[in-house]
């Protein structure tokens, strides 16, 4: 069997030239952009554009490693365009507060379109047999994802392959979480969508991550990586095993080699440039264990165990970005006279599309202290 190459290479910050230099290693270890990129062809750049943040807040991808990726790949593109579905805000927004845009225009990269999108079909996929997907992303001939290392409160991890959610555009992406409430649903979903978009080259800015109370509000960590594969599965396994996370724990990556996108099995991927044992990355705040047996039993068993978003009321300004993105109908949280949002956990399926958009941080991930006592 052919084993997936991924590649680590360290950089110590965000200079271009030493990011430009990361970026082009990576990519002659994977066999060099001509060998990756044999036919020019019209691009797609997708980096991560959760939300409208400066660079150094690290929610989304860092406008060097955008411009080191495009440089890199631009000789070998007949057209090269980016971008992505933001949560809330619109795509030029994030462009513009996270310094991806004005990289973008100095090297004449023009943002596609993905305030409109279509519904296609896709025979192929396991679960879902049509996307609803951005016109950019249908315009395009092949697309490179360019993703950001962040905690998540739902999946634990963002990375490689939940990347490539922001294809299909705006409030649709919440409808999923309404539909497909259980993790391993989800999971099937994101391994579909990698499927029907099939992404030709993973890039992951690692340089600086996100830890904690990702993958908005958590804090910035120094990783110093860059990382690339054209195995999202591998990628996304790789990093697992950076952090000290199983990878055969984690649904999106066993889906994912199930319906044949790739692998997470260690014996079947080679690592270039830096050895996983160079490469560890310690004290990452990020759940490492399993989920316990316990979560596969139905929601309404598991309720008092279950972990969900709590509000911090200090934070809180009452804005109502949390009521507004809740997938569910009727909507799991009401608004207070204060206007502060009060959570019905009986109607909450655990998404945390709350957690994940507070534009103060005022949702976190609470663990019931049952669980604590238990350790479970």
């Amino acid at each position: 069997m052919k084993k997936s190459k991924v590649a680590i290479v360290k950089c110590g910050d965000y200079l271009a030239e030493n990011v430009q230099a990361a970026v082009d290693i990576a990519l002659d270890l994977l066999g060099g952009t001509k060998f990756l990129l044999p036919v020019p062809k019209k691009t797609l750049l997708k980096p991560n554009f959760l939300t409208a943040e400066p660079p150094e807040k690290c929610a989304t991808t860092h406008p060097a490693v955008f411009s080191a990726v495009a440089q890199a790949v631009r000789p070998y593109c007949s057209l090269l365009r980016y971008g992505d579905s933001p949560a809330l805000t619109s795509m030029e927004n994030v462009a513009r507060k996270s310094g991806v845009g004005a990289a973008a225009a100095k090297l004449a990269v023009l943002p596609a379109d993905f305030s409109h999108g279509k519904t296609v079909p896709f025979y192929e996929g396991k679960q879902q047999k049509q996307f609803y997907l951005a016109e950019g992303v249908l315009q395009a001939e092949q697309l490179i994802s360019i993703s950001k290392l962040k905690t998540h409160a739902y999946t634990r991890l963002t990375g490689a392959l939940k990347n490539q959610f922001g294809c299909i555009p705006g409030p649709s992406k919440a409808e999923f979480h309404a539909i497909l409430p259980e993790l391993e649903d989800f999971s099937q979903m994101i391994v579909d969508l990698n499927a029907c978009v099939k992404p030709v080259l993973y890039i992951m800015d690692g340089i600086w991550a996100m830890e904690g109370n990702g993958p908005k509000n958590g804090k910035p960590k120094f990783v110093g990586l860059i990382l690339a594969s054209t195995d999202g599965v591998a990628l996304d396994a790789t990093v697992c095993r950076l952090l000290g996370v199983s990878p055969d724990a984690t649904p999106v990556l066993r889906l994912g080699e199930e319906s044949g996108i790739g692998t997470w099995r260690e014996e079947n991927i080679q690592i270039v440039g830096c050895n996983l044992d160079e490469a560890k990355i310690k004290d990452f705040d990020v759940q490492k264990q399993p989920p316990p047996l316990w979560q596969t039993f139905s929601r309404r068993f598991r309720g008092p165990l279950i972990t969900r978003p709590k509000l911090d009321k200090k934070l809180c300004n009452g804005c109502g970005v949390c009521f507004e993105i809740c997938p569910v109908k009727p909507k799991a949280i009401n608004i207070n006279s204060d206007d502060k949002p009060q959570f019905n956990y009986n109607r909450c399926i655990r998404c945390f599309c709350c957690q994940e958009t507070c534009p103060q941080g005022a949702l976190a991930v609470h663990t019931p202290i049952i669980r604590k006592i238990i350790k479970i």
